[in-house]
């Protein structure tokens, strides 16, 4: 499941910032003046900043290493 939750929160010049919960396997992603997008469904890809594009990161991916 992916969900928006509406949050207000200072833009710190950042492009996007991730909060990891490994507890649940979620992801929450933080962009500058937009609402936090919640990734917590394993085969969905990950969105990355400019620089990483090219990266194609699941969650499952990211538990997966995180955990081992």
């Amino acid at each position: 499941m992916c969900y928006l939750a509406r949050q207000r929160r200072p833009s710190n010049g950042t492009q996007m910032g991730w909060l990891i919960d490994p507890a649940e396997q979620t992801v929450f992603i933080y962009h500058p003046k937009q609402e936090t997008e919640v990734f917590d469904e394993a085969e969905v890809l990950l969105p990355v900043p400019s620089f990483a594009g090219d990266l194609g990161l699941t969650v499952k991916n990211l538990f997966d290493w995180l955990l081992e």
